[in-house]
């Protein structure tokens, strides 16, 4: 497991931009003027260039070589959650997030919070000196560092003024406008000085709750458990010392304790996570960016459509009586191509606002490619233990709750009664396959 991780962090050393449209075709500031058709077109082009994007993404973490870094950039994504209409934003941060997932936070941070996306979506346009606006000033505090708390409202207050002024141009280059910036002394988190909004994020990081806050946070991602106390005080202090993201990583995933029996399947796959891992396992792309979307859509999980600021729920929360049916067919629907009832169309209302409607029919192929080829000739070469040679890699844990299944299976194929395909997917039906 050790050269593993060395293995993951070595090839997600490169990185290469998601392709979002041309800035001129979505301008930073305004929109299209004139009649109110050409508005709703270029919302409606939107939504379509949101939608590519998310295809885009999703085939990039269920095909790339850089696997941690898309899992981690997945992570970054919910603790800054955004959702704004311009997909040239959106793509913008996504692509920093993705550039910086391993690396600083400091540097993430500051980048993320400077974004057009996140001044659009928390309103610090809107922040001035005659009147302050707190939405980004609460978020950074309570979601983005320290964590709930550990400030008081006299902190977000003083925050606010420091950040007033936060902007961008017409090109999407941050800028502090002068004008509405409030100069004067403030006092934050005990300090007092004519801080900068800069200044303030260098105040917090400087905060060893901040350090918990992240860490903590990290660790759950990973394992699907609280920390303990112990382990929040050992990696934490490693990591507010430079705040390096692949230096904690490997401090939680080379640790004795991330193997130990108690946090081996325990944490619940996201949708996003089921729907990546059962691509991979069949080498499956889509051929247009609706399916996907819906897929997404049916599980309660979107990308680039986080709920809300907090971003999505985690753990149990994902299983729902609602979710669990698509969960469990899943992969099954997809190789058979049984998904009839979720091939929906996008139609748009007068106002240009996004409907899932009627079924497109069973005469398109949504795939471009869908193949257990290789899968299976992996199983193959592991001989009398193929079965549960994968059956280990899709569910990291103790076989021995499905040890019945697994042999019920392989009696199947050697009877010729089931097909190593179909003994695959049934692997990916059973509850196990539902935990990291």
């Amino acid at each position: 497991p050790m050269q593993l991780v060395d293995v993951l962090i070595k090839e997600s050393d490169g990185y290469q931009p998601l392709k979002g449209p041309l800035k001129k075709r979505f301008p930073y500031r305004g929109h299209t003027k004139g009649q109110r058709k050409d508005a709703i077109r270029q919302r409606v082009a939107m939504i379509r260039s949101k939608q590519n994007l998310n295809q885009q993404w999703l085939e990039t973490m269920a095909h790339s070589d850089q696997q941690l870094r898309e899992k981690i950039a997945l992570f970054w994504h919910d603790h800054f959650a955004t959702n704004i209409r311009n997909p040239v934003k959106t793509v913008e941060q996504i692509n920093w997030i993705r550039k910086h997932a391993l690396g600083s936070y400091k540097k993430l941070l500051i980048g993320v919070s400077k974004g057009a996306a996140m001044i659009d979506y928390l309103h610090n346009k809107q922040n001035t000196k005659d009147n302050p606006n707190e939405d980004f000033a609460r978020e950074v505090l309570e979601l983005f560092t320290l964590g709930e708390g550990n400030y008081t409202e006299r902190d977000i207050q003083e925050a606010a003024r420091a950040f007033t002024g936060w902007d961008y141009d017409q090109n999407g280059n941050f800028r502090v406008n002068p004008r509405h910036h409030d100069d004067g002394v403030k006092v934050f988190m005990g300090q007092e000085g004519n801080w900068s909004g800069d200044e303030i994020l260098d105040i917090i990081l400087a905060d060893g709750n901040t350090a918990r806050y992240l860490t903590s946070k990290l660790y759950y991602y990973l394992t699907g458990v609280p920390i303990s106390t112990r382990l929040l005080e050992q990696y934490s202090t490693v990591f507010g010392r430079n705040y390096n993201v692949t230096l904690l990583i490997k401090k939680i995933v080379k640790s004795k304790h991330f193997y130990e029996a108690s946090i081996q399947g325990t944490k619940i796959k996201s949708p996003i996570d089921l729907l990546v891992g059962s691509m991979r396992l069949m080498d499956l792309r889509f051929a247009s960016s609706s399916l996907p979307k819906t897929l997404q859509h049916k599980m309660d999980q979107v990308l680039l459509y986080p709920p809300n600021v907090a971003g999505w729920r985690s753990g149990p929360d994902w299983v729902t009586t609602g979710t669990l049916i698509d969960r469990l067919t899943l992969c099954r629907n997809l190789y058979n191509n049984t998904l009839s009832s979720h091939l929906k169309t996008a139609e748009l209302t007068t106002e240009g606002d996004e409907l899932v409607s009627h079924p497109t029919g069973d005469e398109q192929l949504p795939f471009k490619s869908i193949s257990l080829n290789q899968t299976t000739q992996w199983v193959a070469r592991q001989g009398e233990y193929g079965l549960l040679a994968l059956a280990e890699l899709l569910f990291g844990r103790n076989m021995v709750a499905i040890e019945d299944s697994l042999i019920l299976l392989n009696n199947q194929i050697s009877t010729h009664t089931l097909t190593a395909e179909e003994a695959i997917i049934t692997l990916t039906t059973l509850p196990e396959y539902q935990l990291h």
